[in-house]
């Protein structure tokens, strides 16, 4: 082989190494796509879980304006009463509970039970 076979396979070597794809640089086109939608749906429902707290505050503002005077303590009595929904209680029982939680009458807190799972709880 003399030396300008040798550069023409050398050149030719050298644009197939460059054209050639391995399983890294093939993902990586759908990756991108796929992770800014993960990051798009994670944004929303980031949204809609502060819309949601939003609105539990604002429906116990309703109900009593002192059980929302601390926001973070709201949303973890609301999701207290969420657990005991989720735990299967009645709604006799959940309310007795966050009654006493609450330090509030019984009427008060069926009204709050109601407006957590309205608007904190999820769906079920």
């Amino acid at each position: 082989m003399n030396a300008r076979q040798f550069v023409v396979v050398g050149a030719v070597l050298v644009a197939l190494g460059g054209c050639s794809t391995t399983g890294d640089s093939a993902a990586a086109p759908t990756q991108a796509p796929q992770a800014a939608a993960e990051a798009s749906v994670a944004a929303a429902q980031r949204a809609a879980a502060a819309d949601d707290v939003d609105s539990y505050v604002a429906a116990l503002k309703a109900v009593d304006a002192k059980l929302a005077a601390d926001k973070d303590v709201a949303v973890d009595n609301g999701k207290k009463i969420c657990l005991d929904v989720e735990q299967g209680k009645t709604d006799a029982d959940i309310a007795k509970s966050a009654a006493a939680r609450l330090d509030v009458d019984q009427a008060v807190a069926v009204k709050v039970v109601a407006a957590t799972k309205k608007s904190l709880c999820p769906a079920k």
